[in-house]
Formats: structure tokens, sequence, C-alpha cells
């Protein structure tokens, strides 16, 4: 090979290194921001639901949380406060429910010792960072822990339902 032949062989591979090397950081950053809505999606799932378990650790064992004289309402604060601010707010506290049913027919009812509760995070919505997973609806997220209402304590049992309804928006 002459050496002029070996120069215009070398001049058409100029601008090679260049697109190779963008298109492998466009790729790269593309898996990077996958990783990071995945990893934010899981962690924000982690949360709801150990927030969601502390509310019914609250709720099944009648305590009074935050100075809040009705049960649900102790419920609520809770969850909220163990959500890392995933919940803030009245829209927050309007996503979490809190539900009673018999054991033994599985019907709804007020909440008295011996019960199930449930307590959920219904439709959270999680909208991803980057714009590998951009889509016009956001992730929802759903999260629900139960447990048996213990016997009331020795003061006696705390007020289930505020009777004063909370307004959701």
């Amino acid at each position: 090979m002459t050496r002029q032949a070996w120069r215009r062989g070398r001049s058409s591979e100029r601008g090679q290194t260049a697109i190779e090397a963008g298109v492998t950081v466009v790729l790269l950053f593309g898996l990077i921001f996958l990783v990071m809505d995945l990893s934010m999606l899981l962690f924000i799932r982690s949360t709801l639901q150990q927030a969601v378990r502390n509310g019914v650790r609250i709720g099944a064992t009648g305590s009074q949380f935050g100075g809040h004289t009705y049960l649900n309402d102790s419920i609520r604060a809770a969850v909220q406060a163990e959500a890392l601010g995933f919940l803030n707010g009245s829209q927050g506290a309007c996503k979490i429910a809190v539900n009673y049913f018999t054991p033994d027919t599985g019907a709804a009812t007020s909440g008295t010792q011996g019960d199930v509760l449930v307590v959920s995070v219904n439709d959270f919505s999680y909208t991803p960072l980057g714009a590998v997973l951009r889509t016009a609806d956001p992730f929802r997220i759903t999260v629900s822990s139960s447990d048996i209402v213990e016997r009331c304590p020795i003061g006696g049992c705390p007020i289930t339902e505020n009777p004063v309804p909370m307004v959701c928006p």
C-alpha cells in the first residue's frame, strides 16, 4: 500500500470516532435514566408500603397519633408522617383509605375489636424522570396492609370515624 492510498483511507474515517462516541453516550444516558426511574419507582413503592404498615400498627393497637381524637385521623396522620413527604397535604390524605371488615362475612363495619383493618394508598402517581420511559400516563402505585384490630386499651376504645368527613378535592 502506498503512502498516498493510506492517507485517503485514513481521511475517510475522520468523523467515525465522534459518531461512535455520540451514539454510545446517548445509549449510556438512556440506560442511566432507565435505572434511575426504576429505582425511584421501587423506592416510592417500598416507602408507601412501610407507611401503610405503620398506619395499620397504629390502628390495630388503638393508639392515638399526633394528638388526634379519632382513630382514622390518627391512622392517616401516621401514614403521612412515614411517607417521607410523598403524601403531604389534603390531597395526600385523600389517597389514604381506611376500611374495617368482619372476619367472618367480609362485610364492612365501623371498626371494633376483632375486625380486619385494611389501610391502603390508592393511585399514587409517579411520572418518570427520563425521556426513555416518558409516556402520557404516569405510573400508578397502590399499596395496602391489613391486620386484626386488638382488644381495646384500658381507657376504652377510641372513636374510629370522625363525624366531620374529610373533604377531598
